[in-house]
C-alpha cells in the first residue's frame, strides 16, 4: 500500500488551518468491515475498495505511530469505548473475532474527501485487550513487517484447547459448546469429614461409581465456603470426595453443595470428549502420533497411556 501523498492533499495539509481527520478501517478474517473516524460526524470515503461510511465512535483514540526506516515493526494503538451503538461487543472480542484482522489508517481532508488520502499505517491487529470493567478495548496496530516475526498458525496439540468445559460461543475463542445443565447433581449434603477437613469429606446420595466425578467441580451452597468452587481430584464409591486444593474453611457436617463431572480434554478415555459425545467440538488434533514428539523428550522417556489415549511402543528392529 503506497504512502505517497497526493499533491492536492499535501497542499491542503500545508495550510495554517486544516480540516484533516483520521479514518480507521478494520476487515476481519470473516469478511466483516468496521469503519471509524475521529471527527464528530460520519464521513463517506472510498479508499479504492468501495465507498464506506466511517462512523463517529465516541472514545475512539488513535495514538502516535512509531515508525522507523529499518525493519523494526511500526506500531500504534487504538482505544475504543464499548458504548451502546458500538458495532462489536466484549463477547465478540473475547471470542477472537478481531484476531488477525487487517487494518488501514488514513488521513484525509473531511471537507473535501475527493483529494485522496495519506496512508498513516497498514497491517494487522495485535491481540485486543479488554479495559477495566469491560468498558473499552485496546488493539495494537502492527505493520506488515510483524508477519515476518510471527507464526501465522496454531501449534498442533493432542489435547483439546478448550479452557473451560461447557463454554459457549462468544465466551472464549475455542468454545466447548457442551450443555452442562444435565450434569449437575444439586443439593448434596456432607455426612462426615475426613482427616484433612479442608479437602476430604463424604456426602450422602452419591451412588456413582468410583472416579465418576474425577475430574469434577463442586460449588458450595451453604457453609463457610458458600459461593466458592473447587476442583475434584478423587471420588471413591460411597461418596468420598477429595478436592485438588484445600479450601479456606474446614468442611462441616450439614454443608451442602452442587457437583458435576469435568472433562479431561482428551479424545478418548475416562471423562473424555468421547464420554460426553462431544467430539464434533474437539479443539485439538487427537490423531498425532506421540512418537513424533519423542525427539524433544528426555532420552529414554516414554509416552504414558493417559497422555492422549495412545501408548508409544518402540520399534525394536529399528534400534538394532
Amino acid at each position: 500500500m503506497s504512502k505517497v501523498i497526493p499533491i492536492a492533499l499535501q497542499a491542503e495539509f500545508d495550510k495554517p488551518a486544516t480540516t484533516r481527520c483520521r479514518l480507521l478501517k478494520i476487515v476481519t478474517t470473516g469478511g466483516d468491515t468496521y469503519a471509524f473516524t475521529t471527527t464528530n460526524r460520519p464521513v463517506d470515503y472510498d479508499d479504492g475498495d468501495g465507498s464506506l461510511t466511517y462512523q463517529v465512535m465516541s472514545g475512539f483514540d488513535h495514538s502516535a505511530v512509531v515508525s522507523t526506516g529499518d525493519t523494526s515493526v511500526d506500531n500504534a494503538e487504538a482505544r475504543i469505548l464499548l458504548l451502546p451503538g458500538t458495532p462489536f461487543s466484549e463477547a465478540q472480542v473475547l471470542a477472537g473475532e478481531l484476531d488477525g484482522a487487517s487494518y488501514s489508517v488514513y488521513e484525509i481532508d473531511y471537507s473535501n474527501p475527493s483529494l485522496g488520502h495519506r496512508v498513516v499505517s497498514h497491517g494487522y491487529l495485535g491481540k485486543p485487550k479488554i479495559g477495566k470493567g469491560g468498558l473499552s478495548i485496546s488493539v495494537e496496530l502492527r505493520s506488515l513487517v510483524d508477519l515476518l516475526r510471527q507464526t501465522p498458525w496454531e501449534k498442533w496439540q493432542i489435547r483439546c484447547r478448550v479452557k473451560r468445559f461447557g463454554s459457549q460461543v462468544g465466551e472464549e475463542r475455542f468454545p466447548c459448546k457442551y450443555d452442562l445443565s444435565g450434569e449437575w447433581v444439586n443439593g448434596v449434603s456432607v455426612t462426615s469429614v475426613g482427616v484433612e477437613s479442608d479437602r476430604t469429606f463424604t456426602a450422602s446420595g452419591l451412588m456413582q461409581a468410583a472416579d465418576y466425578f474425577a475430574p469434577g467441580m463442586i460449588e458450595w451452597v451453604t457453609g463457610d465456603n458458600a459461593g466458592l468452587s473447587f476442583e475434584v481430584e478423587a471420588f471413591a464409591s460411597g461418596g468420598t470426595i477429595t478436592t485438588a486444593f484445600g479450601m479456606p474453611y474446614p468442611v462441616q457436617v450439614g454443608d451442602t453443595f452442587n457437583i458435576r463431572r469435568d472433562c479431561t480434554r482428551n479424545w478418548s478415555g475416562h471423562n473424555s470428549c468421547e464420554t460426553f459425545n462431544n467430539r464434533p467440538n474437539y479443539r485439538g488434533e487427537p490423531h498425532i502420533k506421540p512418537a513424533d514428539a519423542l525427539a524433544a523428550q528426555t532420552p529414554g522417556a516414554q509416552v504414558s497411556p493417559g497422555s492422549g489415549g495412545q501408548t508409544y511402543q518402540p520399534d525394536e528392529t529399528a534400534q538394532q
